[in-house]
């Protein structure tokens, strides 16, 4: 069977996983892929050259070119009606069954399998229930019964069992071949050694997806990592084919399993050696963790702190670990001198009252760290079916409106566009803040000092918000000579040159988009709407 994958602004590992599954077992996977140059909305986003710099229409000629027995989408809320639009404009042509995976399907498969576009929704792993799905089409008649799949039968919602999570050692390597045309892989390797998560924050997916593994309610983790052996197979074999020169971990918790930490630090070193960046907890970092990975070549370590309000953390976010204990955890990395930065959420629910009180108290902890490279600044953003969505509802943070639009993803409730908050004189404090975090990791602790001292930083939200966190992320790279910064800066230059190689070669006479967005505000409108 012929299967095309469809992915926007991003390698996408599980797609990758899934190719590499189904070309095992004798299907041909092609892949359509759209950049979204400027409009990724979480670094660079530029509406104007976002326009000259769109493919959208390119990938959806593409897709129909590839003549695809099946269409798969990997869909989050952010690009969730980028997909709508693509699959609508491909089904006007070819008639040929059209399957969303990904979390924003997994979140609210019924409202997906609404819209006339969409056949088929897969829930959770995709990998045995797709490769069914392709056998019984090959036979001849689609199979209505596959656990994890979602249909439309006699025009009602069919949802199928859960399967048990496969365990990650039976996952094939990384099928890297369907992105290689398309994004310079050699620049930076992506891939992850663990599955799940240890830690079930409240406003993040794994709050909805722990209750589906576990079958109940019950805020059950399920995380497992790769032997090590097995993972350093992967990173051996990739780096003598790509040669990269920089590697991404993108665990959530890539520390959470000490002894297999310092497993690997003693391996990598040895046989990869190149540098790398990973995302963890506090809670899972001490000295003997900081110095293996420093050792082993890590340049950064990203820390999801969030907030510094002890008692937000707790009861808002469901996390135990006290300032203390972070607090503890930047003093190890200090200690060794290994960069790590920080992830800092504004406007989160219990904040309210005293805010300008925990954004100072945060000020106290970030400015005396030592080793920290960056504050990476976020507005709250809630996501469907996950509880930080329901805490939204009962504080009263978004009315009967505002949750169908999140539910439906219709609304730019993203990461730095303010997300869910709406007041405006809490907007004018964060500013104020944010920009002063992200002045923190690079000026001169006197000058920081002063700010502080002189309440300066209570007046500096009136500059450009967007040019400004720009500018600051740049100078922040060039401080620090960050690896990722400069890798970023070499893959836009990289897919712009791509992109124009692409417009002149289809000879377009112009640079005209297609819209990226449907026009509509409920799911499913637009797509009934534009039936002729």
């Amino acid at each position: 069977m012929n299967v095309t994958f469809v992915a926007m602004g991003s390698e996408l590992l599980g797609l990758e996983r899934m190719s590499a599954f189904l070309k095992q077992r004798g299907h041909k996977v092609s892949l359509a892929f759209d950049p979204a140059l400027f409009a990724e909305r979480v670094y660079i986003e530029n509406p104007h050259l976002a326009k000259i710099f769109s493919t959208t229409q390119e990938t959806i000629d593409q897709i129909i070119l590839q003549k695809p027995d099946i269409v798969g989408f990997s869909v989050i809320a952010d690009i969730y009606q980028w997909a709508l639009y693509v699959a609508t404009e491909v089904k006007r042509k070819i008639d040929t069954p059209i399957i969303f995976g990904g979390v924003m399907p997994m979140s609210n498969p019924e409202v997906v399998l609404k819209n006339d576009c969409v056949d088929i929704v897969c829930i959770d792993d995709g990998e045995h229930p797709m490769a069914e799905l392709l056998e019984s089409m090959e036979k001849g008649r689609m199979r209505m019964d596959i656990e994890n799949l979602c249909f439309k039968e006699n025009g009602q919602f069919k949802k199928n069992p859960q399967r048990a999570p496969i365990p990650i050692e039976t996952y094939p390597m990384f099928d890297k071949s369907l992105f290689e045309d398309v994004l310079p892989i050699g620049q930076s390797y992506l891939t992850i050694a663990s599955k799940g998560c240890p830690y079930v924050c409240t406003f993040c997916s794994e709050s909805f997806k722990q209750p589906i593994h576990s079958g109940s309610n019950n805020k059950q983790t399920h995380y497992e990592f790769k032997s090590v052996e097995d993972f350093m197979k992967e990173l051996v074999v990739m780096k003598k084919r790509y040669n990269y020169t920089l590697v991404e971990f993108w665990d959530n918790t890539f520390t959470a399993r000490k002894d297999w930490t310092l497993e690997f630090c003693e391996r990598y070193r040895e046989e990869v050696g190149v540098p790398f960046k990973i995302l963890t907890h506090p809670l899972c970092m001490d000295e003997d963790i900081a110095t293996a990975l420093k050792q082993a070549g890590c340049y950064k370590v990203q820390f999801g702190v969030q907030t510094m309000n002890e008692k937000v953390r707790t009861l808002i976010i469901k996390r135990t670990e006290n300032n203390k204990k972070i607090a503890d955890a930047f003093a190890c990395m200090d200690k060794v001198k290994l960069g790590y930065s920080i992830d800092h959420i504004f406007g989160l629910p219990g904040e309210e009252k005293n805010m300008k009180e925990g954004l100072d108290e945060a000020l106290s902890y970030y400015k005396n760290t030592k080793s920290l490279i960056q504050i990476n600044t976020f507005w709250l953003s809630i996501w469907p079916k996950t509880e930080m969505f329901q805490i939204a509802k009962d504080r009263g943070m978004i009315d009967g409106a505002e949750a169908e639009k999140i539910e439906n993803a219709v609304d730019d409730n993203i990461y730095f566009d303010l997300g869910s908050v709406q007041d405006k004189e809490v907007i004018k404090l964060c500013e104020n803040y944010q920009i002063m975090f992200k002045l923190l990791p690079f000026m001169p602790k006197m000058l920081i000092n002063f700010l502080i001292s002189t309440r300066l930083y209570l007046h500096i939200g009136w500059m450009p918000r967007m040019f400004t966190r720009r500018l600051l992320d740049v100078a922040t790279t060039l401080a620090n000579h960050d690896y990722k910064g400069y890798q970023y800066i070499r893959y836009y230059l990289w897919q712009i040159f791509r992109v124009l190689k692409i417009k002149l070669k289809n000879k377009l006479p112009s640079f005209s988009p297609t819209k990226r967005l449907l026009e509509s505000t409920i799911v499913g409108a637009a797509t009934d709407g534009k039936k002729k």
